[in-house]
């Protein structure tokens, strides 16, 4: 179980990669009661029998590219770090905040756009309902707009987008049109007012969008609420 702020941080920095095969091993650690060294050949087995069929090639290029983050390693060894030294490593502002990092159960997926969506809905699966703007969210995780949508489409019911609109009086912004926010749009409304219809002009504009996350079935909950979760 990866602990939540840095499955963003991974995203962001594009080693998502090299953090699940970090996630892999930490959790053959804390399952099998190991110390954290693998001989190379021990890493790359339980790398296979948790479902990432990496070739020994692509692995030893994730291995490479780990190093110093995730695990140290030499010419034999890899070396596990903690979750304490890699949170503390790769923390930024936006982790320094949260106060109680929780755990968020995600699939082990291999391939680029399922891992990323995986990190992506783990996000929000641990804020319940979040309202957001997309800019935000590209600071966040480094990702664009269509990106987002990307892992959105992908990820289906476990993610619901809901859409924001707020109203207001077109005579407040009459006098100043460039004050009108964007993504908005007119339209007329009538109102009933001392027994008579008026029709007023009313703006429409698009607020944050709420994300919902699910889990993937109704009846699983995939966050522990654990307090040291480092």
């Amino acid at each position: 179980m990866p602990v939540e702020p840095i499955n963003r941080i991974a995203v962001k920095l594009k080693i998502d990669a090299e953090y699940l095969l970090w996630l892999v091993l930490r959790h053959a650690v804390t399952r099998d009661g190991l110390s954290g060294r693998f001989t190379r050949s021990q890493a790359y087995a339980y790398t296979v029998q948790a479902g990432l069929s990496f070739t020994h090639r692509h692995w030893n290029r994730l291995i490479e590219a780990g190093n110093g983050i995730f695990w140290g390693i030499d010419a034999k060894y890899v070396f596990v770090r903690s979750f304490d030294r890699v949170y503390k490593l790769l923390a930024d502002d936006d982790c320094i905040s949260v106060h109680n990092p929780l755990f968020i159960a995600i699939e082990v997926k291999k391939s680029g756009l399922e891992r990323k969506a995986e990190l992506y809905w783990s996000w929000f699966m641990s804020r319940n309902e979040q309202q957001i703007s997309r800019a935000t969210i590209t600071d966040l995780f480094g990702i664009s707009a269509d990106q987002q949508r990307s892992y959105e489409a992908h990820l289906g019911p476990r993610l619901i987008i809901q859409t924001n609109y707020a109203h207001v009086d077109y005579d407040l912004y009459k006098q100043d049109l460039k004050n009108i926010p964007t993504y908005a749009y007119s339209f007329i409304q009538e109102r009933f007012v001392d027994n008579k219809i008026e029709t007023i002009n009313v703006i429409a504009y698009q607020l944050p969008n709420s994300f919902i996350a699910r889990p993937k079935q109704s009846d699983e909950s995939s966050v522990v609420r654990q307090r040291n979760a480092l």
